[in-house]
């Protein structure tokens, strides 16, 4: 529990800086999220998940975001996990 709730501390303290940033840049989510090809929603919603697929981060990196303002780049496979196949006997 203790754990979760730093983590959570961290992950709104990293979002108020994001913000703190997109204001002294002059952007908003809705402007990222057009560089992105994506809502403005969804920019809100890569930066407060403790993970984001490695192409948005660099994406995000190159539009000038510093990287501690960004969550961990992991590209997590969709779907169900695959079931092992048992060798046959």
């Amino acid at each position: 529990m203790l754990i979760t709730q730093a983590s959570n501390r961290i992950n709104s303290t990293r979002q108020a800086e994001f913000r703190a940033w997109m204001i002294r840049n002059s952007l908003t989510y809705v402007a990222i999220g057009k560089h992105l090809g994506m809502s403005g929603s969804g920019v809100l919603r890569l930066i407060s998940g403790k993970r984001m697929p490695v192409k948005r981060h660099a994406q995000l990196l190159e539009l000038g975001v510093p990287e501690y303002l960004l969550p961990y780049p992991l590209d997590v496979p969709r779907g169900p996990k695959k079931k092992n196949a048992s060798p046959s006997a």
